[in-house]
């Protein structure tokens, strides 16, 4: 009896010894399996982090842009409100000079001077027109006028209302008379 448990013990010895020499190869290859997949994921999940930050950074700057611009060009709708007084103003400094009463002629124009600094410090500029080629990003033209010299025609010849940028952005085109 103890032969025959030594027997069976020894067939199922080498069999399970087989199994498990079987099984550690199989093993082996699922475990590689898993590490490839999992350093796979590892570098998917990685790359979606680097991306994430690429786009989070740009929105920063994006946003930080859009800030700077906003407050750049926050005066805008105050300063276009101030235009037409702006150019009432500056046909009354005109006319002053050809009036007699020289006080008051000089109280005009270092208002005027005052008033023009301030608006400069805001980013307020005129745009030169008169002799300048006509550019539609600049000049609207009103009308047509016979030019004086070959050389002025396509040129601004008169300007009926100033034109004004404010900092880098037109938002006043200059109502002109081109030359033909």
């Amino acid at each position: 009896m103890q032969q025959e448990e030594m027997n069976s013990q020894e067939e199922k010895s080498p069999m399970s010894a087989d199994t498990n020499q079987a099984e550690l190869p199989d093993a082996q290859a699922e475990v590689t399996d898993m590490l490839a997949k999992l350093e796979a994921e590892k570098s998917e999940a990685k790359n979606d982090y680097l991306r994430l930050m690429a786009e989070f950074d740009n929105y920063k700057k994006r946003s930080k842009k859009e800030k700077e611009e906003y407050f750049k060009y926050a005066s805008s709708s105050v300063i276009m409100a101030l235009l037409p007084i702006i150019d009432d103003f500056d046909l009354a400094v005109q006319a002053s000079f050809t009036s007699e009463n020289d006080t008051v002629s000089e109280g005009m124009l270092l208002i005027h001077k005052k008033m023009r600094s301030i608006l400069e410090s805001l980013g307020l500029k005129p745009i030169e027109a008169v002799g300048q080629p006509f550019d539609t990003e600049l000049h609207d033209a009103i009308g047509q006028v016979p030019a004086p010299t070959e050389k002025e025609k396509g040129c601004v010849i008169t300007e009926l209302k100033k034109g004004y940028f404010l900092h880098d952005r037109v938002i006043r085109h200059a109502q002109v008379f081109v030359g033909v």
